[in-house]
C-alpha cells in the first residue's frame, strides 16, 4: 500500500546586528505540498528591493497578519490549513515587532520578501476555494480538451492566473500600505518568481500542469530516469530573467502538462538549491538529494540533512526552498531502497570511471592552462594573422557561419559579422530607395507625354490603344491649333501697336509745331480722325490684357483644356505600359550605350533635361550600391575574420595546425613544436578535462529530456 510522503526544505541565512537582533534576509517564500499543490516562490532582493516602512503594524502581530492582508480580499480567512500558512510565512517579521521603524533601517523587509508571500499565499487560497480553479476541474477541462486544443487551454488557464494575481496582490498590498518608497524606476514592488504544480495522482501515473514564472524550477525523479528539469529556464539570451510577477504590470506564466509513471517524484526548487558556484553539473545537484535521503531514516532527517547541506553550498543565495512530493512508494525505507539503486547506476555510469568528478572543474583548468600555450605562441601571433591561408580560412568561417567546434566566441563573431552585414543591406536599402523616388518621378514625366516616348520604347499597342494614342495627338493638334490662333492674335495687336505708335508719334511732330510755322487750322482733318482710330485700337488692346489678367479669355481656356486633357489622357494610357516604362528607365540607367540614352524629342527639351538629370542620379545611386556589395562587405568580411582571429586565438590557433591551415611552412613548423610542447605538459590534465565534458554531456543528455 502506497503511504504519503512529501519534503520541504526551508533555508535562509540570518545575521545578529550589534543589538543582538537576529534579523533573516531570504526572500523565498515557504514551500508547501498537499495532495493538489507544489509550490515555491523566490522574491527577487535586487528587483524588488525597495523596503518597506510604513507597512501597517498589524503586519507584525501573528494574531492580526491575515486580515491586514486578505481582509475583503477572500471570505474565508478562517481556512486552518490558507491561515496557518500565512502566519507562518511571515514568521521573521514578527521577531522584528519592537524594532520595525525608521530608527532601524537595516531590518526593514524588502518588496520582494512581501511579494513571495503574498502570491504563495494567494495561490494557496485561490486553488482551494475558486470554483473555476478547482485542481479536479482544471484537470478534467484539459482531458475534454481535443489533442490540437490543449495548448490553448492552457495558454488560457494561464491567462486567468495572471489576471487573479495581479488583482489579489494588488487588494492585499492597498491593504496592507505597502506601497512605493523608492524613487529608483526600475524596481518593483512585490517582485518574485513562481513555481506551482498542480497534481492528480492516479494508480499507475501522476497528472501534472505546471506554472512557471522566473527561474525557480520544477523536476521529476524516477530510479529509471533519475534527475530531469522538466520545464526550461524562464531566461533571455543576456541570462536576465523573461518576466517576473510584480505590482502594476504584465508578466508570463509558463503552462505545461506532463504525465509521469509512477513511482516518481515531483519537486520545485528555488535557485539557491541548484545554483551553487560548487554543482559543476546537475549531476551534483541529484547526487545531494540522493546522498541525504540514503544517509537517514526519516523525513524530517533528510530535510535537516539538506539545510545543514545548504548551509555550505548554498552560499550563493540568502536562502534555499525545495518541496517535493513522492507517488507510488510503499514506504520511506522503499523509496530510500530506490534512491540507493539510482545511485549504484550513478556509480557506475559516472563516479567509478571518475573518481574526483564532482570535485575538480578539470574543465576549467585545462582552459585555464592554455594561457601556458599562449605565452609560448604570443611571437607567432601577428606572423599568424597576415598568413594568406589562415586568412581564407578565417574568412570562409565568417562567411558560412561555420566555426570549428571548440571556438568559444562563435557566436559573438557570427553577431558582429551579422550586424556589419545588416548596417550595410540597410544602406543599399537606403539607396535603393532613392533610385525609387527617382524613377518614380521620372515615370512620372514621362506618362505626361507619353506618346511621344511610344517609338523609342518600341511598345506595339493594341486596337483601344492605339484609338487612345490617336484621341491624345488630336487633343495635341487642338492645343496647337489654339495656341497658334493666340499667338497670331498676338502678333496682330503687336503690328498694330508698332503701326498705332509710328502714327502718333507723326501727330505729336505736327502738333509740335502748331503755333510756329503754321496755324492750327492748317491741322489735317483726316490725319486727326486716324488719330481718332488709333484710340479705338489702343482701348481694344488694354480690354484684351485685361482679359488675359482675369483669365477670361476664351481662347486661353480653349488652350489649358486641350493641354489638360493631352496630359491627363497621356497618363490614363501610360498605366497599361506601368512596367515597361520602369524597364525604359532601368535599361537607360544600366545602359552605357548611346542608343539607350534619353532620346532627343522635339518640343519636350525641357523634359528630357530633366529626365537626364534623374537618370544622372540613379546611375549614381547605382555605383554606391555596386560599391556597398563589392568593396563595404568585402571589408566586413575581412575585419571580421581579423577579430576571429584576435578572439579566442589559441583556440584557434590549435585548430589551424591541425588542419594544417598555414600556408608558410616554417611558421607551420614553429607552431606545431609549440602545441607538442605544451601537449606534454598538459597531457594528463587534457585528458581529465576531456573524460569530465563527455560526462556531463551525457547526464545532461538524459537531464534535459523533458525540456
Amino acid at each position: 500500500m502506497e503511504i504519503y510522503m512529501k519534503f520541504l526544505v526551508y533555508r535562509q541565512s540570518a545575521t545578529n546586528t550589534k543589538n543582538d537582533i537576529t534579523v533573516y534576509s531570504g526572500e523565498d517564500a515557504r514551500p508547501f505540498a498537499d495532495d493538489n499543490l507544489i509550490l515555491i516562490a523566490d522574491g527577487l532582493g535586487g528587483t524588488g528591493a525597495i523596503r518597506h516602512l510604513s507597512i501597517v503594524k498589524e503586519m507584525l502581530d501573528r494574531e492580526t497578519v491575515v486580515p491586514a492582508l486578505f481582509k475583503d480580499v477572500y471570505s474565508d480567512l478562517e481556512n486552518e490549513t490558507f491561515a496557518n500558512y500565512v502566519k507562518d510565512s511571515f514568521a521573521e517579521l514578527y521577531l522584528l515587532k519592537d524594532v520595525y521603524d525608521k530608527e532601524h533601517p537595516y531590518v526593514l523587509k524588502k518588496s520582494s520578501y512581501f511579494g513571495s508571500r503574498i502570491v504563495c499565499s494567494a495561490l494557496l487560497y485561490r486553488f482551494s476555494h475558486d470554483e473555476e480553479l478547482a485542481p479536479e476541474k482544471i484537470f478534467e477541462g484539459y482531458s475534454a480538451c481535443e489533442e490540437t486544443q490543449k495548448q490553448e487551454y492552457l495558454t488560457a488557464l494561464g491567462a486567468k492566473l495572471v489576471s487573479v494575481i495581479k488583482e489579489d496582490i494588488a487588494k492585499a498590498a492597498n491593504n496592507a500600505n505597502i506601497i512605493r518608497e523608492s524613487s529608483l524606476p526600475k524596481l518593483k514592488l512585490l517582485a518574485t518568481t513562481l513555481c506551482a504544480t498542480l497534481v492528480k495522482e492516479h494508480e499507475e501515473y501522476v497528472e501534472a500542469i505546471y506554472f512557471v514564472v522566473g527561474d525557480s524550477l520544477p523536476y521529476y525523479w524516477s530510479e529509471s530516469e533519475g534527475l530531469c528539469q522538466v520545464i526550461e529556464d524562464q531566461e533571455g539570451a543576456d541570462g536576465g530573467m523573461n518576466g517576473c510577477i510584480h505590482l502594476g504590470g504584465d508578466f508570463p506564466i509558463s503552462c505545461k502538462y506532463f504525465r509521469f509513471e509512477k513511482p516518481c517524484v515531483l519537486f520545485n526548487a528555488s535557485d539557491g538549491c541548484f545554483e551553487s558556484a560548487k554543482f559543476q553539473s546537475p549531476l551534483a545537484f541529484e547526487k545531494l538529494i540522493l546522498d541525504a535521503i540514503i544517509g537517514n531514516d526519516s523525513v524530517e532527517a533528510v530535510e535537516n540533512k539538506l539545510i545543514s547541506d545548504y548551509d555550505t553550498y548554498g552560499t550563493h543565495d540568502d536562502s534555499s526552498t525545495l518541496a517535493m512530493r513522492c507517488f507510488g512508494y510503499e514506504s520511506f525505507e522503499s523509496f530510500k531502497a530506490a534512491c540507493q539503486k539510482r545511485m549504484d547506476a550513478l556509480n557506475e555510469e559516472y563516479f567509478f570511471k571518475m573518481q574526483d568528478l564532482l570535485d575538480t572543474d578539470y574543465v576549467m583548468t585545462y582552459d585555464g592552462s592554455k594561457s601556458i600555450l599562449e605565452t609560448k605562441v604570443a611571437a607567432l601571433k601577428d606572423r599568424i594573422a597576415s598568413d594568406n591561408k589562415v586568412k581564407e580560412y578565417c574568412e570562409k568561417c565568417v562567411a558560412e557561419g561555420s566555426y570549428p567546434e571548440n571556438y568559444a566566441a562563435s557566436a559573438m563573431i557570427a553577431r558582429i559579422y551579422s550586424e556589419k552585414l545588416r548596417a550595410i543591406e540597410n544602406e543599399i536599402a537606403r539607396h535603393n530607395g532613392v533610385i525609387e523616388s527617382a524613377a518614380e518621378s521620372l515615370k512620372e514625366l514621362i506618362s505626361k507625354d507619353f506618346v511621344k516616348f511610344i517609338p523609342f520604347m518600341k511598345l506595339s499597342l493594341k486596337l483601344g490603344e492605339k484609338f487612345a494614342a490617336n484621341d491624345i495627338n488630336a487633343a495635341m493638334e487642338a492645343y496647337e491649333k489654339s495656341k497658334k490662333e493666340y499667338l497670331d492674335q498676338i502678333n496682330a495687336y503687336q503690328d498694330q501697336f508698332e503701326f498705332t505708335c509710328s502714327r502718333i508719334k507723326m501727330m505729336l511732330d505736327i502738333v509740335e509745331n502748331v503755333g510756329t510755322d503754321f496755324e492750327p487750322d492748317s491741322f489735317d482733318a483726316e490725319a486727326f480722325y486716324k488719330i481718332r482710330e488709333d484710340k479705338q485700337y489702343l482701348n481694344s488692346l488694354l480690354d484684351f490684357i485685361s482679359e488675359v489678367k482675369a483669365k477670361k479669355l476664351r481662347i486661353i481656356t480653349k488652350m489649358n483644356n486641350s493641354i489638360s486633357a493631352y496630359t491627363e489622357k497621356n497618363k490614363k494610357l501610360a498605366e497599361n505600359f506601368s512596367e515597361q516604362i520602369k524597364q525604359y528607365i532601368k535599361s537607360i540607367a544600366l545602359s552605357q550605350a548611346e542608343e539607350q540614352e534619353v532620346p532627343e524629342i522635339e518640343g519636350l527639351e525641357c523634359v528630357t533635361a530633366q529626365i537626364k538629370e534623374g537618370i544622372a542620379a540613379i546611375r549614381e545611386e547605382i555605383e554606391r550600391i555596386k560599391a556597398l556589395e563589392a568593396e563595404d562587405k568585402k571589408k566586413a568580411l575581412s575585419d571580421t575574420a581579423l577579430l576571429m582571429l584576435e578572439n579566442n586565438f589559441i583556440d584557434l590557433f590549435t585548430v589551424l595546425v591541425a588542419e594544417k591551415s598555414i600556408e608558410d611552412e616554417a611558421l607551420m613548423e614553429e607552431a606545431l613544436s609549440a602545441i607538442e610542447e605544451y601537449d606534454k605538459q598538459t597531457a594528463s590534465i587534457k585528458e581529465k578535462a576531456e573524460l569530465q565534458k563527455a560526462l556531463f554531456e551525457a547526464y545532461d543528455q538524459k537531464y534535459r529530456k523533458y525540456m
